[in-house]
């Protein structure tokens, strides 16, 4: 569902399978069990993966769209329960590879300083700082600095 991955509210898939265009193979593939509407939930990882919550329906149910309307508040729950437990992908090696720091520096970020903040209070220039920015995103295989502190939160490494 390549909807799922450009947006976080939840959708009809009416809203999003416009047959005259190019054919999408989950509704295709929906259609030969006789399944042709339904109801998704997007799911995002702070980096790049997503995944999707789908409650399919089977073809012609009239009461559908007003048993997700009527259900709506209970749907966005569970998409919000799926979202904030969904498997965390970090390794502890990559974690352990931390220098101690790369973990000070997590630290004060994690804290609100800025770069020129935790440059004057670790004693390094602020090229330093983004030097260690660039290297712990990378290590941890994060999108960004702010992402790979929220995994340092996560995992207790201060």
């Amino acid at each position: 569902m390549a909807n799922v991955a450009i947006t976080s509210q939840p959708f009809f898939w009416a809203a999003v399978n416009d047959r005259s265009h190019a054919p999408n193979r989950v509704f295709e593939q929906s259609a030969r069990y006789g399944i042709d509407q339904g109801f998704s939930i997007p799911v995002h990882d702070p980096g790049s993966a997503f995944g999707s919550l789908h409650l399919p329906c089977v073809e012609g149910d009239p009461d559908f769209d007003r048993i997700v309307q009527s259900n709506m508040f209970l749907i966005k729950a569970i998409g919000t329960i799926a979202h904030q437990y969904r498997p965390i992908e970090a390794s502890q090696e990559e974690l352990l590879s931390l220098s101690p720091r790369e973990i000070e520096f997590l630290h004060w970020l994690a804290l609100g300083k800025n770069y020129q903040e935790i440059g004057l209070i670790m004693n390094i220039t602020e090229r330093t700082v983004k030097f260690y920015a660039k290297k712990i995103t990378e290590k941890m295989g994060c999108t960004n600095v702010k992402q790979a502190m929220v995994k340092a939160i996560r995992h207790n490494i201060f």
